[in-house]
């Protein structure tokens, strides 16, 4: 296969949810020598297994997997944090002469790895991040943007698509230390060279995994692993407003039925997958719409032929 170094891209396999993205990578993983990073944004939270389809240690299939479980429920991780500690193992795993394969969903924790990210400050309270949580339910997303164009008006500028957990984050750093977080000191990290592949199942198909995918969480046990996690986490942790989790604690409190809970749960699931099959393809990525059975081969000799070709033009360009 050659050898690894620090200086080659690493491999990103990207996709919608469900689209069998776990299992392939692990195929890939054996063939190239490689480790697998999560980029899921919600198989970071420990706890959070059967509703987040995390890969069992049979389905790991000896392969060591990384950045899951680094999180707490009642933590809070950005897609800046999340790549800063992303970009630490895929560092560690190349020094082991060994192939980082980041695979995942989360469009934006990807971005962030590999176009590069801000480093905002960090230590905001939780409290003060959950009290705004509730602001958010009870005035709405365009009242706390407005209190925030009034005490950081570069910050509002900045995110002027109103998208509720920035302008949370600014607001929180505000309240907390008392001056804008735009005036704050931030660090700017470069993105990692990558070789991205993304997997463009049939939706039909997709869909339908979708939701066979949700009745076997049922099966296995999602309402228990809610019930044990709201025994140390209140209903209004951030991790617990993913799909399934939200579903089932509705139903819990007697608001829905089970029956109920679960088609809810599909529905979001295909409304979340349609919207990352909208975002990969504004991405520069080589998409894959023939889940054949020599695919994990297939890639792994794209991938090869690539990192080759990008040493060939460093070296000429070095000349």
């Amino acid at each position: 296969m050659g050898e690894v170094n620090n200086a080659d891209p690493i491999l990103v396999l990207a996709g919608p949810t469900a689209s069998g993205k776990s299992h392939l990578a692990v195929e890939v993983a054996h063939i190239l020598n490689g480790e697998i990073v999560n980029a899921d944004s919600r198989q970071v939270y420990a706890q959070l297994s059967i509703g987040t389809a995390k890969p069992t240690e049979e389905e790991m299939g000896g392969i060591p997997h990384h950045m899951f479980d680094v999180r707490s429920p009642d933590e809070r991780i950005s897609a800046g944090e999340w790549a800063k500690e992303a970009q630490a193992v895929c560092r560690e795993i190349q020094q082991r002469g060994r192939v980082p394969i980041v695979v995942g969903g989360s469009g934006l924790y990807i971005q962030a790895l590999t176009d590069g990210f801000v480093e905002e400050p960090s230590g905001v309270p939780e409290s003060i991040s959950n009290e705004l949580q509730q602001e958010l339910s009870e005035r709405g997303a365009e009242a706390l943007y407005t209190e925030l164009e009034s005490v950081d008006p570069a910050s509002a500028a900045l995110y002027s698509d109103k998208n509720p957990r920035r302008v949370l984050r600014a607001l929180a750093w505000f309240r907390h230390v008392g001056s804008p977080i735009s005036e704050a000191k931030q660090t700017q990290h470069p993105g990692m060279q990558a070789i991205c592949f993304c997997l463009f199942p049939d939706r039909a198909q997709l869909y339908e995994r979708i939701n066979k995918r949700t009745s076997k969480m049922f099966e296995q046990g999602l309402v228990e692993e809610v019930q044990v996690l709201l025994t140390k986490y209140t209903p209004d942790v951030q991790s617990l407003h993913t799909v399934g989790y939200r579903e089932v604690i509705d139903y819990l409190n007697g608001l829905i039925s089970l029956d109920q809970a679960i088609n809810f749960t599909a529905q979001k699931t295909r409304n979340y997958a349609k919207r990352q099959y909208t975002w990969f393809r504004k991405r520069d990525m080589q998409f894959i719409e023939d889940l054949h059975p020599r695919l994990a081969r297939e890639i792994s000799e794209k991938y090869i032929s690539a990192r080759s070709a990008a040493a060939n033009s460093k070296e000429t360009n070095q000349q």
